[in-house]
Formats: C-alpha cells, structure tokens, sequence
C-alpha cells in the first residue's frame, strides 16, 4: 500500500486552511484511492494566536489601569488597599460627622440594636450643642423641660441614622411628670413634642479628627479616629470651629491647642450622594 501525503498549504488542490492547518494523505488499495486528513499545528497560525494573545492581554491591562485610575480619581478610593485619600472637603466632612457623636461623649452606639430612646437623647444633645435654636423651655409643677418638637427630631435623626422616626411608636413614651422623683431625665412625649428635664450646662469643647478611611466594598466606610479637648476660648465661634474641622491627622497631632485623649472607629453608611449614616460608633479613652 502506497501513501501519499499531500501538504494542506497547496490552495491550487482546494483544501481551505484553517487556524489548524491540515495535511492530506491519499492511500490507494485494490486500485481505489482513499483521501483522509491529519491534523497538523500550523506554526505560522500559533504564533499569530500567541502574538493576539499578547496584544489583547497588554490591552486588558492598559484597560484595567485606567478603569482603575477613573474610579479613583472619582471615588477618592485606592483600587490597592481601599484606602480612601481624602480631599480637604471630604477631610472636613468626615470629621464634622464623627464630631456630631464625639461631643455628645458616646462610647457605644450600635444602630442594630438603638431604640427610641437613643435617638431621641442624641437629637436632644445635637440640639443644645448646636445653639438652642430647636429647643424651648417650659416648666410644668415643680420641674423645667427643654422641649423639641417630633419633625425637628425626625430630620436630624434621619439625617445621621437613615432611620424614620414614627410618632405612633413615639406616643408609646410616658407623659412628662411635674414632681421631682426617682425617674430619668427623659425623653418624655406630649402634643407632639419631646420633653426633657432641663439640666446644667456641659462643656462640648470636644471635636474628632479621621485618622483613616476604609472603603469595605460592601457600601459601608471604616473611619479610624482621634479625640481631641480644645484648649481655646474660641472654639465654639463658627469661624473657628470650621478651622478645626479642616485639621488631618497631621496637623491635629501638631496643634498645641488640642489634647488628645481618646480613639475610636465608626462604620457608616454611604448613600448615592456621598453622605453617611452611623452603623456602628465606639470609642475608648487613651
């Protein structure tokens, strides 16, 4: 029996050449020939592949690298480490938040297990830190109220909480008493208004500075954080509290005004807007 191979690049015999070229092999018995294909690896078409292979690789890579260069530029997240580099906006932002809960002096605050109460107790702080504007004064037999009324509350709580207080849950709280006796400051609710014992005044000259900022990947941010008493007469004018606000973790440490004395970490939200809402805040004093 008499073969013969016949290389699959003669286009003239008709064979079409694929990726994978092919040579024929024409065996002819009793007088009969039969024609039948061997597979055969075409050098010049590997290395084409090999070199598209290259190519489509560094385009992938060059891709990667600037996708990751957009996000951020735009999110102000490492693609690395997920640190986020914080703006001098964003540095001001993040410590104005921490700083709503730093003053209020909170050690644990756990959204998933908060009731009413603690929501209501921290409107009632951020309202008395912030200028009394919310607030009005009411006495009632024997006792004085700081009172606020359900809406201010609820805005301020879904501002920082992205919890939606309702007023049926609210009147579910006691009345406000008229005599002195063995019960807690409050919150008390009557005629949609909450009520408080009014109490002596408290020194707030404290503020919170962000340290670090983790993106978690899940729709959440861990702040690392430090806190700090002020040393200045001043600290409660508008203007200077904003200088305060702007401080990194670098200038907080050099500034003599500022005593550190406590650390933390706060895992928050982020909505579409950038904004937080508090998951989950503890500090700790050094």
């Amino acid at each position: 029996m008499k073969n013969l191979k016949i290389c699959a690049l003669a286009l003239s015999a008709g064979f079409i050449l694929s990726s994978v070229s092919g040579c024929v092999t024409a065996k002819k018995t009793n007088g009969t020939t039969v024609i039948t294909s061997e597979a055969v690896t075409s050098e010049a078409s590997s290395e084409s592949s090999s070199e598209a292979s290259s190519e489509q690789v560094a385009e992938t890579s060059e891709s990667e690298k600037a996708s990751a260069s957009d996000q951020e530029e735009a999110t102000g997240v490492s693609v690395a480490d997920d640190t986020i580099k914080l703006s001098a906006e964003r540095q001001e932002y993040v410590n104005g938040f921490v700083t709503a809960f730093a003053r209020q002096r909170i050690n644990i605050l756990d959204t998933a297990n908060a009731g009413i109460e603690q929501y209501v107790d921290f409107a009632h702080i951020y309202f008395v830190i912030n200028g009394y504007k919310q607030i009005s004064t009411k006495t009632r037999g024997d006792l004085s109220f700081e009172i606020f009324s359900f809406d201010d509350a609820r805005s301020i709580i879904a501002k920082y909480f992205g919890y939606l207080l309702k007023e049926e849950d609210c009147k579910k709280l006691p009345a406000p008493p008229s005599t002195y006796g063995d019960q807690p400051a409050g919150p008390y609710f009557e005629d949609g208004k909450f009520w408080y014992e009014a109490a002596g005044g408290e020194s707030y000259n404290i503020l919170a500075v962000v340290d670090t900022c983790k993106n978690n990947g899940d729709g959440t941010h861990m702040l690392h954080f430090s806190v700090y008493t002020v040393d200045s007469e001043d600290y409660s004018k508008d203007d200077v509290f904003k200088k305060y606000m702007k401080l990194t973790s670098s200038e907080a440490k050099k500034d003599k005004t500022l005593k550190k004395f406590a650390t933390g970490t706060c895992k928050v939200g982020v909505g579409e807007s950038g904004d937080y809402i508090l998951k989950y805040y503890r500090s700790n004093n050094v």
